[in-house]
């Protein structure tokens, strides 16, 4: 089900963006050090386990299965992973080695789409009441707007979202960056509203999306049937 006043088109691209943003990885991992300077435990879909006791505590400990088995994990079992996690850096290239293979347990597919579907609903719910008129946004801004608010609430951003309201996309860009997040996540962020923007300006096509491709490290730039204006063509990054 897609947030009312969304298409199914920008609901499956906002999909592959946060995969491609906040990684699909079915175990628990850690941000630490080389993405956070503090201990950041992950599961799935950039969901963040801040303690052992969240680990083991619904819905945390329903998503996964113990390998082999199909079993869901104890408490103990999740503590204990839990542990083994925390206490172990990340380096640039054992994400999946002494994470993911030496992981007792994982998410299965089915389940962390399930999951992320739920949780990007749930939180617009909450706070996209503020966008009456969502239906009438450009389908990109849409897309930054939601993925924004599936990782800070809308309501740490409110200059971005009165800009976005008054069709002001230049500084919705301007405002929406987050110091703590990865770099390429705003550059992507930017993007949206940037193409958003030059969209609105020209043909008003609210339903115009970049190509779904691996990475949108940042998002390319739409296949526009017209000139960019001066304004946008120096805002788009390349």
């Amino acid at each position: 089900m897609t947030p009312q006043g969304m298409s199914v088109d920008a609901f499956n691209y906002l999909i592959a963006f946060t995969k491609g943003h906040e990684g699909y990885t079915p175990f628990l991992y850690n941000n630490w050090p080389i993405k956070n300077k503090k201990k950041d435990v992950t599961a799935g879909v950039g969901i963040a386990v801040s303690d052992r006791e969240k680990a083991a505590a619904d819905p945390i400990r329903t998503l996964f299965r113990m390998k082999g088995s199909g079993a869901v994990p104890s408490p103990e079992q999740m503590k204990k992973e839990f542990d083994r996690v925390n206490d172990l850096p990340r380096t640039p290239d054992n994400l999946f080695t002494d994470y993911g293979d030496k992981s007792p347990m994982e998410i299965p597919a089915n389940i962390m789409l399930s999951s992320l579907l739920a949780k990007m609903n749930d939180c617009w719910n909450q706070r996209g009441v503020q966008f009456p008129d969502f239906a009438k946004i450009q389908a990109q801004a849409q897309v930054a707007l939601l993925s924004f608010n599936y990782g800070m609430r809308l309501s740490n951003r409110l200059a971005m979202c009165d800009a976005v309201k008054a069709e002001d996309f230049l500084t919705a860009s301007r405002t929406c960056v987050v110091t703590e997040w990865d770099p390429r996540k705003n550059a992507a962020h930017q993007r949206l509203f940037d193409n958003a923007g030059a969209i609105m300006m020209t043909s008003r096509d609210l339903n115009l999306l970049p190509p779904i491709t691996a990475g949108f490290k940042p998002p390319p730039c739409p296949p526009l049937p017209f000139k960019l204006p001066p304004l946008f063509t120096l805002s788009l990054k390349p």
